[in-house]
């Protein structure tokens, strides 16, 4: 194994991988994702926004 493969082998065991997620839909801040791997959709808020307070949706 090489040591890239030894790396990746070493972070997923230790739960450090990060998760995938494809966005759906987004609503101001709310968004609608789905998590590649086990096709579960779900309702988060989105924080990387410009847009926390959702003030561009405001009149």
């Amino acid at each position: 194994m090489n040591t890239v493969e030894h790396y990746i082998a070493k972070v997923r065991s230790l739960d450090l991988y990060p998760d995938l997620y494809t966005v759906l839909e987004k609503s101001g801040i709310q968004v609608k994702i789905r998590e590649n791997e086990s096709d579960i959709e779900l309702r988060a808020r989105n924080f990387c926004s410009n847009d926390i307070l959702g003030l561009s949706q405001h009149p």
